[in-house]
């Protein structure tokens, strides 16, 4: 039985292009992931996510304030989570906020100012002390507390996934060193480099691995023992970040050397920016393509149907690719002058 069931759908009427730069993107197979699925819960979630995180002093100014408006996440969780009902959409909503806020600070950082090198650090060391299953300490980073407090609220899912969760967020704050070495070093990157740091920096991971704790109920690793389901999740997440990458081109322009697709490929390969857009547009198509001709394959030979774990898994990735793209199209964040 689908993990679609009883979620009301709705029809965009939006076509399959978007403005990035100079030129006109078309995102083939947009609608073939189906219809798209929002929560009912959007609304709600949004506001109480904002009090939550405003009295636990996690957002401290204003300018953090009016980003997390402008980026709308109460959107992207209610499409990538539309079978999580209340709970679920706003512990993810909670998550995605918090993350962001982390990662907003590792992006600030400058790796020659020492200072705010080590207070990054221990913000570091400390989150990673939470996610190994720790208390956080009364003078611990706010971000820190909520952290601990989100993991806590996920218990009612999946052990073994919640596991996965905690493991992919380590290795997402890792990733996010790597990316500060990466624009200390200031030259283009190999693509190989970047396309393999892309993939755990990008944070899309552990928030697929939090939807399966959702809506799979037996043993993660005999889900993600055949090899098709682990390549299922590297092409979704590949899809959804590269997506990021090719809608964001305008928002960033001025800093995206290392952490950025199309700048990478406009970079190294010395191409003139609408080649390098195109270039990276070709490789998120592909790789749609390539995931829906798996799932495909899959159910040819019989390896989906009656396993309704598998069903449910690949679901959830089709949501995830699907309604990040929808909220790319939608979120004032990438409604940025060319």
């Amino acid at each position: 039985m689908s993990i679609a069931r009883n979620i009301a759908s709705t029809h965009s009427t939006r076509g399959d292009t978007i403005q990035a730069g100079p030129t006109t993107l078309t995102f083939n197979s947009f609608l073939s992931f189906g219809e798209e699925f929002i929560n009912e819960h959007e609304e709600v979630v949004r506001k109480e996510t904002l009090d939550w995180l405003l009295k636990e002093n996690a957002i401290t100014s204003q300018r953090h304030l009016e980003k997390i408006d402008n980026h709308e996440f109460h959107r992207l969780s209610a499409r990538v989570f539309p079978f999580g009902g209340y709970h679920g959409q706003r512990v993810a909503n909670d998550l995605m906020i918090v993350t962001f806020l982390y990662d907003d600070m590792n992006d600030a950082v400058e790796p020659t100012d020492e200072i705010s090198m080590k207070n990054m650090m221990k913000v570091q060391n400390q989150m990673k002390r939470v996610l190994r299953g720790a208390t956080p300490f009364p003078d611990d980073h706010a971000t820190v507390k909520c952290m601990h407090n989100i993991l806590e609220r996920c218990d009612v899912y999946n052990k073994g996934w919640l596991e996965l969760l905690r493991e992919e967020i380590f290795r997402y704050i890792d990733a996010n060193q790597l990316e500060r070495m990466n624009r200390q070093n200031k030259q283009s990157l190999m693509y190989s480099s970047f396309e393999n740091v892309r993939y755990y920096s990008g944070g899309a991971m552990f928030m697929i691995v939090l939807s399966a704790s959702m809506c799979c109920k037996g043993s993660k690793y005999e889900l993600m023992l055949p090899p098709y389901t682990a390549i299922l999740m590297r092409m979704a997440v590949n899809h959804i970040q590269w997506v990021n990458d090719v809608v964001s081109i305008n928002k960033e322009r001025a800093e995206a050397t290392n952490s950025n697709m199309v700048y990478v490929f406009s970079n190294k390969g010395k191409l003139p920016l609408p080649e390098a857009v195109q270039r990276a547009l070709d490789r998120v198509n592909e790789e749609c393509e390539a995931f829906l001709d798996l799932e495909e394959k899959m159910y040819a030979n019989g390896l989906i149907e009656g396993h309704e774990d598998m069903l449910n898994y690949i679901e959830a990735l089709k949501f995830w690719m699907r309604g990040s793209l929808d909220w790319h199209f939608e979120s004032a964040r990438y409604r940025v002058p060319n």
